[in-house]
């Protein structure tokens, strides 16, 4: 598509979250066009980072550590329910597929986590962190 402007830094972080999407899960969850649906992924990510990395009055005042007065607690914990939604389906469709064999095509992360019998919760415990440390 000559001519066209490319964003460096958008094919960059689809890229990144693509290959540690693919780690833990074997899918790629951000696709790179603009119009596809994965951009309410790309959307729940940057916005988790910056509720994430925004200065907190409770750090500089504990105190006030209960009172959550600029709702920082409550939107991450609205932006985690609603990307835990988006990957609870893939979990499930896991679940079956080794109930129905005991084999695994993936032989990814997830994987080793069910072998483990890690619960739903524990799970996307531990890929929101992994999706984060972008």
């Amino acid at each position: 598509m000559e001519g066209e402007v490319v964003k460096i830094g958008e094919v960059v972080f689809a890229t990144v979250f693509n290959m540690l999407s693919n780690v833990m899960m074997s899918r790629d969850f951000i696709g790179l066009g603009e119009e596809s649906s994965s951009g309410v992924m790309k959307s729940l990510i940057r916005r988790m980072m910056e509720v994430a990395s925004a200065p907190n009055l409770s750090d500089f005042y504990p105190i006030l550590g209960g009172l959550d007065l600029q709702g920082l607690k409550k939107r991450s914990m609205e932006l985690m329910g609603r990307t835990f939604a988006m990957w609870e389906p893939v979990i499930e469709e896991r679940r079956r597929e080794r109930r129905r064999s005991s084999v695994s095509s993936h032989q990814d992360f997830l994987d080793s986590l069910l072998d483990r019998a890690f619960s739903n919760d524990q799970i996307n415990q531990l890929f929101a962190v992994c999706s984060l440390s972008l």
